[in-house]
């Protein structure tokens, strides 16, 4: 399940920075499945990429907030 924007908010710099780190692997392996023509749900690369914005835009505010 997706999470939220507003959950990306309420995390730690180091959970959102893991986050990170997991979606990209995510987007890594649809990427490599497309590619095969073995992805069968095509929103999940979308999907994944506006997670991916959400997390670094989390991290963002943080770094402006705490500056």
């Amino acid at each position: 399940m997706s999470k939220v924007f507003k959950d990306y908010k309420e995390m730690k710099r180091e959970d959102l920075i893991t986050e990170l780190t997991n979606l990209k692997k995510n987007l890594m392996s649809i990427r490599f499945q497309q590619s095969a023509g073995q992805l069968s749900q095509s929103h999940l690369f979308k999907q994944n990429r506006k997670q991916i914005a959400q997390v670094q835009t989390a991290i963002k505010q943080l770094e402006l907030k705490n500056a």
